[in-house]
């Protein structure tokens, strides 16, 4: 079969082999042959506990098989000491399983966001408007007015310019950008993040806005409370600033307590979004369009279990779920699911009766930081955030989050 990656490493003690599945559909069963001798070990990457493995002697080889869940991974030792090791505990036997099948009540880890990504632009306060594009599109147009190359690639980041002490500093002329976006339901808060605040004027809805509060994600990506400068309808955001070429024209991203949902469309894009009211709880499948477009934290769903009768035990398992990682919380213990099968056992943790469990579901940055506007690719670049991409498109291009199946509880013996 090939739908496995290797990595076998020679240590001063013996050897350390990591095997992956490539197959995010189906597990497979794979007899692993390695050139040692000796004791063979199994090593538990999130409990840290070493197992020993009965394996068999094939001429120089040691050989054994392994069962690997979809993108399943393993870590095995061979010829070093194994003097800690438990035996290879067995499969359990499950005897039946229970679904949650939602609607499930939520908590966000953070707040949620909104990218504030295609502008418009002018010189002067009196000049023409330019038409709708990407930020970066309108920060390439203002350097080619004023004679200078774009900064998309590697030779005129502002970073790159400061190191090299050739960074330049000297204005060059008075602009304006402009970014628009609706309000649906007012928010109980809401922030603007940007980065060098302090490098502009910036205007809300026609109010002059100051004060940084904080930071989102970044400390360079500072905030602004506007949460009382927004009203009900179309709102826009106005930086007006004297242009040099070490300043950032990014993206702006708003930040705070309310949902993302399309409006009067089924297609996210710039201009068909609206703030909603914060969602309080999700139905099975991706949230992204359960008002958490572009939410790139984390959602805890709540739901509850009974606890087993004496002797036997609860694993929770997530078959569908979406995301970078997953954890499950019980009572005042966390169990941490980093990679498939995305399961846990949970007994230890409950207690007699109801239990609350909460499995939290880890999303990505990429739906809020992008790349935004072209199609998933094996890799990401510079080239994937340059609006002249030969696959840019305006739609929003995001991936899906959360829990696409039902959490199963299955008792075990």
């Amino acid at each position: 079969q090939r739908c496995f990656w290797t990595m076998l490493r020679r240590t001063d003690t013996g050897f350390i082999l990591f095997v992956q599945s490539h197959d995010r559909q189906a597990g497979h069963t794979a007899t692993i042959r390695v050139r040692a001798s000796g004791a063979v070990g199994h090593w538990d990457l999130i409990t840290g506990e070493r197992h020993a493995i009965n394996a068999k002697t094939v001429g120089d080889c040691v050989e054994f098989p392994y069962s690997f869940a979809p993108s399943g991974s393993a870590v095995f030792t061979f010829e070093m000491d194994l003097d800690d090791a438990h035996p290879m505990p067995p499969e359990p036997v499950v005897s039946t399983t229970m679904e949650a099948t939602g609607p499930f009540p939520i908590t966000l880890t953070e707040p949620n966001t909104l990218p504030l990504d295609y502008c418009v632009y002018r010189f002067g306060e009196k000049g023409d408007w330019s038409d709708l594009m990407p930020t970066l599109q309108a920060d390439s147009e203002i350097r080619s007015q004023f004679g200078l190359e774009p900064r998309i690639g590697n030779d005129h980041q502002p970073w790159y310019l400061y190191t090299t002490g050739m960074v330049d500093t000297t204005p060059r002329g008075d602009c304006e950008m402009k970014w628009a976006f609706h309000v649906t339901d007012m928010p109980s808060t809401c922030a603007l993040a940007l980065e060098g605040p302090d490098d502009f004027t910036v205007t809300v809805n026609g109010k002059v806005v100051s004060g940084v509060t904080g930071y989102w994600v970044d400390e360079d990506i500072q905030t602004i409370d506007v949460t009382d400068c927004l009203v009900k309808g179309e709102n826009e955001v106005l930086l007006q600033f004297d242009y040099r070429p070490d300043i950032e024209l990014e993206d702006l991203y708003l930040v705070g307590d309310f949902g993302v949902a399309t409006k009067n469309t089924s297609v996210p894009a710039p201009g068909a979004v609206t703030l909603i009211a914060p969602p309080k709880q999700l139905d099975l499948g991706s949230w992204v369009l359960q008002g958490l477009l572009f939410y790139g934290g984390a959602v805890r769903y709540e739901t509850s279990i009974q606890a087993p009768p004496q002797g036997k035990g609860i694993r929770v398992s997530l078959p569908g779920v979406s995301g970078t990682m997953a954890v499950t919380h019980v009572n005042d213990e966390a169990f941490v699911m980093p990679w498939a099968p995305f399961s846990a056992d949970i007994t230890k943790a409950l207690k007699p009766g109801q239990n609350t469990v909460i499995v939290e579901v880890v999303g990505g940055r990429k739906n809020i930081l992008g790349p935004l506007h072209t199609p998933r690719d094996n890799a990401t670049g510079p080239g994937h955030f340059d609006p002249r991409h030969p696959r840019w498109t305006q739609e929003y291009q995001l991936n899906d989050h959360g829990l696409m199946q039902p959490i199963q509880f299955e008792t075990i013996e």
